[in-house]
């Protein structure tokens, strides 16, 4: 008797987990979720517009009317790579990568050549016969002419950073969400190609100027909506912001080159 009492069902148990359950589905009481972290990793594109504050302890004037009459800024292009950790339920999340940048300039100069041209009727010559009368002759010769021209030329920064940033997700619907994010970025590579113009008014290479072999830091800061293909796709669309903090010149340099970048995104994130 006692074998079988311990085999019996406890059906006291199981009536009251089906009520439970019963209860929940009729006033639709949410389950508690229990805490945890998931693992995502997230591949970023940007095409961004750059925007410059350039200033000198100079006292010429025209050195800075110069740069911004002969210096015009293109669209700059990123692409990130990160790791990051989310929290459930609270959507906090923390993600670390790299971020490759390139700033894309043009450079325009006026160059005078001189050319040497045949002109068939460069000179001419009037001949008068024993009756007085002429005959004008023309005749070709060789001329400079002098031609002014414009001629453009790219100028290139490329940025890599490492980059950290905090930020949350705001559920909107079950497959729409937000997101906002803030952070920072340190830079680790710095290469740099083109030319314009010096202090001393002269055009001159970047490897003749005085710029920095590193940025040190900028501010990171973003906004993005989501949506959710799968269980664990999402892709997203959004803006970003990045602010570099020192000037692309060095400390000691009589000009301050100062960099921000603004514009759209697009993304794809897989979770774990």
């Amino acid at each position: 008797m006692l074998q079988a009492k311990q085999l019996t069902p406890n059906w006291t148990m199981l009536h009251l987990s089906n009520l439970e359950l019963e209860v929940e589905e009729k006033y639709n009481i949410a389950t508690i979720p229990s805490s945890r972290w998931g693992l995502f990793v997230e591949l970023n594109t940007t095409l961004a517009k750059p925007y410059r504050n350039i200033s000198t302890t100079l006292n010429n004037q025209l050195f800075t009317v110069l740069r911004e009459d002969t210096e015009q800024l293109d669209l700059a292009q990123s692409l990130q790579l990160f790791l990051g950790l989310q929290h459930h339920p609270s959507q906090f999340y923390v993600k670390t990568g790299i971020n490759y940048s390139q700033i894309n300039e043009r450079f325009y100069i006026k160059e005078l050549s001189q050319d040497r041209i045949w002109d068939e009727n460069a000179t001419s010559s009037i001949i008068y016969n024993i009756n007085g009368e002429s005959t004008t002759l023309n005749e070709g010769n060789w001329i400079n002419q002098s031609t002014t021209r414009t001629v453009r030329h790219y100028n290139q920064f490329r940025l890599l950073d490492i980059s950290v940033l905090l930020g949350r997700s705001f559920n909107i619907t079950k497959r729409w969400s937000w997101n906002a994010e803030l952070g920072m970025a340190h830079n680790i590579l710095f290469q740099k190609e083109g030319r314009r113009y010096n202090s001393e008014l002269e055009i001159a290479y970047f490897e003749d100027l005085p710029y920095r072999q590193k940025i040190a830091w900028s501010l990171l800061s973003g906004l993005g909506l989501h949506y959710q293909l799968s269980d664990n796709i999402h892709v997203k669309a959004g803006v970003q912001y990045q602010n570099y903090l020192n000037s692309f010149l060095e400390m000691d340099a009589s000009t301050s080159d100062k960099y921000q970048l603004f514009g759209g995104q697009l993304g794809i994130q897989k979770h774990f």
